[in-house]
């Protein structure tokens, strides 16, 4: 039959069909043992369990089953198999050792108190000196437990008993460890200071003498020395512990390199603590921790590494409040990546997101949440039940923080966000409710300035002004410096829309002046129609070329960068300005505003007035090209056989000026012919004898002032056709007729001193 064994040893696998006895599946499975194939080792004592027909056997494969799985670090299933050894092994040694280690694996599952019970069973049933080593090693344990609960009196007598009267020296030199970091626990620096002297007098070779190190480490931390941590650290072997106090020390190690700013190093050692003992409270800590640090970094793959933290460590330790921490900062993360596709105007992204926010938040315990995290949790999932349309669940949960925490900011915060929702979704009513009730319940808090200026928002939405002004200037009232340019814009709407323009005015100027980037055109472009309104003629000229001025300065480039945008003037401003301006003969100001006026519409729809006023406004300005384009127009739609006249010779000038003479005797005759007599007929036959002489026919030029000063008597224009026959005969050299012409006009038109100018 032992040849069958080894053979099968020697195989692939046990077979179920081989019938062996219980004391064979012992062997066969102490043989897999030895040559490393330990699932199949695991798998024949089980057998030999399972087969077994005297407790010897079932003891034996029991207490070799458990060896297995506890050097495997499986702990939950180690723990039942001792269990069965204690209670079934062949002697009292194994039955003591099998308890022993039933207790350690109970302790490696955090149920300490459940050990506790073993280990003082153990000791007060010390069989004899064959399990010293092992009833020295459950007083250990169970005053490390002890000192666990937090009694650490008590057990530092035990440690202290232990070290003076244990038979082994690994125990003696264990309790000292156990005394020395006990005593730093517990800040007892007196008694840590003496067992770190008597760690360090220990052998360099020793396996505890590293533990010296550890100790400063501790020490170092709780004097918030972290320099000096990192220098243990660097310079001394701890890195290479493997004791249980090694998790524990990293984690100081990395504390200290994070805070010394080397956070790659920090996450590194948070990492390896991790990474380790994935059952043990620390290593969820750590982690956690290395998680915080992603976060600081803004590391975009935080939600995917938060997701495997959460389902390792809810596979090893359910209950770690850990799990509810990594889930509020994965809720978190949600929330605020909602918060920034919001602000950046990605609508759907940021609802996906908030809605992912509030499936997180519903996983976590809260019993297991910071008391200080609670009201902030509760607030978001507020938040994010308002972005999401869950306005009835948000209610519901907003009426629950304000009960629970009515004073506490983010109650505040949750408030304003139902408010701006139901102003969002234009519930206006409501809304504004919402926000009476923040300024009553919270008057001081920052919320209540925003709560006041949209209050006033709300009445100018629904047109209603005379609320407008009185909500606005209460605004201003409570907030005179950040209230100043929303509130004084929006009171100037209000007297704008009630026709109060002097009031209007007043406000709208103060709003422009103290955010122009806001409110300069959608202000102006009031102040501009007040101006209109109330004729005043210099100002409305005034704001109008600053309004034009302004936006021709920031150019389209700039418009996305403004709240504000331009708003066209209207036509009938700029035409009303144009013509009053030309009447009084400010043709610098007319001509630009009658440019303006027709600027927006095709020429056949300008009305005739305008073409007339701007283009004689660009003649008296020497703009002849402008002039003449501005009067073809007018004359394709002027009427009146006077104003037709006018127009023809006034064109005729700019012509003659632009040196197209035959153009502009076109021009002068054509008024002629329109015009056939009176004042307009004379000037017409004084501009062809202008043209005449310009071209150098003087005869010609000389016969049309004559006709002028012979048959038209005028007190202007008949001195006028006199001197410029005068100024031609001089220019031909007859002295003669300049004689005669100068004689006659001293004794005609004795006032006449100069030549009048067209």
């Amino acid at each position: 039959m032992a040849a069958i064994v080894w053979n099968a040893a020697e195989g692939s696998s046990v077979h179920s069909s081989m019938r062996l006895s219980d004391g064979d599946w012992v062997k066969l499975g102490e043989r897999y043992h030895r040559l490393g194939r330990l699932d199949e080792a695991q798998d024949a004592y089980q057998r030999a369990i399972a087969v077994g027909t005297t407790r010897s056997i079932t003891g034996a494969a029991a207490y070799r089953l458990g060896v297995l799985h506890f050097n495997r670090g499986k702990y939950a299933l180690a723990a039942p198999s001792f269990e069965l050894a204690s209670r079934e092994a062949a002697s009292d040694t194994y039955r003591y050792q099998a308890g022993y280690y039933h207790a350690r694996a109970l302790q490696h599952l955090d149920q300490a108190d459940h050990a506790y019970h073993i280990y003082s069973r153990l000791i007060a049933h010390n069989p004899g000196s064959q399990t010293d080593h092992f009833y020295e090693k459950s007083c250990l344990e169970a005053a490390r437990i002890q000192a666990g609960r937090g009694h650490h009196e008590t057990a530092q007598a035990s440690l202290s008993d232990l070290m003076q009267e244990a038979s082994t020296p690994s125990v003696r030199d264990e309790a000292l460890v156990h005394s020395c970091m006990l005593a730093l626990e517990s800040r007892d620096l007196e008694l840590a200071h003496q067992r770190m002297d008597q760690l360090k007098a220990m052998p360099e070779d020793s396996t505890w003498r590293s533990y010296w190190d550890v100790a400063d480490i501790h020490l170092a931390h709780q004097h918030g020395d972290h320099q000096r941590i990192v220098d243990i650290y660097q310079r001394s072997a701890v890195a290479g512990l493997t004791s249980e106090y090694r998790a524990d020390m990293l984690m100081k190690v990395a504390e200290a390199f994070q805070a010394g700013g080397d956070r790659d190093t920090a996450h590194r050692l948070f990492g390896v603590v991790s990474a380790s003992h994935r059952d043990k409270a620390v290593c969820a800590e750590a982690g956690y921790r290395r998680l915080v640090l992603l976060h600081q970094k803004g590391d975009t793959h935080m939600p995917s590494e938060i997701r495997s933290y959460l389902a390792e460590v809810r596979a090893h330790m359910p209950s770690s409040h850990f799990i509810d921490r990594a889930s509020l900062m994965l809720a978190e993360w949600y929330f605020f990546d909602g918060l920034k596709a919001k602000s950046g105007n990605d609508q759907r992204f940021a609802k996906a997101q908030f809605g992912n926010a509030l499936v997180t938040y519903r996983w976590l315990r809260t019993a297991n949440l910071e008391a200080s995290h609670r009201p902030t949790w509760l607030s978001h999932q507020i938040w994010a039940q308002y972005e999401t349309g869950a306005l009835g669940t948000a209610d519901q949960q907003l009426r629950q923080l304000r009960s629970d925490y009515p004073d506490h900011p983010d109650t505040i915060s949750a408030m304003a966000k139902r408010a701006e929702t139901h102003l969002e979704r234009r519930y206006l009513d409501s809304a504004r409710a919402a926000f009476h009730q923040i300024i009553a319940d919270y008057p001081e808090a920052p919320e209540a300035e925003v709560a006041m200026e949209r209050i006033g928002r709300i009445y100018a939405t629904e047109k209603l002004w005379p609320e407008t002004i009185d909500a606005y200037g209460q605004y201003i009232a409570r907030y005179p410096e950040a209230a100043a340019c929303d509130a004084h814009y929006w009171i100037g709407v209000a007297h704008y829309e009630l026709e109060q323009h002097a009031r209007a005015i007043e406000h709208l100027t103060q709003a422009r002046e103290l955010a122009p980037d806001d409110y300069f055109n959608q202000a102006t472009i009031r102040i501009i129609v007040c101006h209109h309104a109330m004729s005043s003629l210099e100002e409305l000229a005034h704001n109008c070329r600053l309004y034009h001025q302004r936006n021709a300065d920031l150019g389209i480039r700039n418009t996305a960068q403004r709240r504000d945008t331009h708003i066209p003037v209207p036509t009938m401003i700029y035409r009303d300005l144009g013509m009053t301006l030309a009447q009084e003969e400010k043709w610098i100001d007319a001509e630009h505003f009658l440019t303006k006026a027709i600027e927006r519409q095709t020429p056949d729809h300008v009305d005739e007035e305008i073409w007339k006023n701007l283009a004689e406004a660009r003649l008296r300005l020497d703009d002849y090209v402008g002039s003449i384009v501005a009067y073809d127009h007018y004359l394709i739609r002027a009427r009146d056989a006077h104003d037709r006249g006018r127009a023809y010779l006034r064109r005729g000038y700019a012509q003659m000026a632009l040196g197209d003479y035959a153009l502009a005797k076109r021009s002068a005759y054509e008024c002629m012919r329109v015009i056939r007599q009176g004042r307009l007929n004379a000037d017409a036959r004084i501009l062809i004898g202008d043209i005449s002489r310009e071209m150098g026919d003087y005869q010609a030029a000389l016969a049309e002032y004559q006709i002028v000063s012979v048959i038209f008597k005028d007190p202007e224009i008949t001195p006028l056709a006199i001197q410029k026959a005068i100024s031609t005969h001089r220019i031909v050299g007859d002295s003669q007729q300049v004689a005669f012409l100068e004689e006659h006009m001293a004794q005609t038109y004795p006032e006449y001193g100069m030549v009048l100018t067209n």
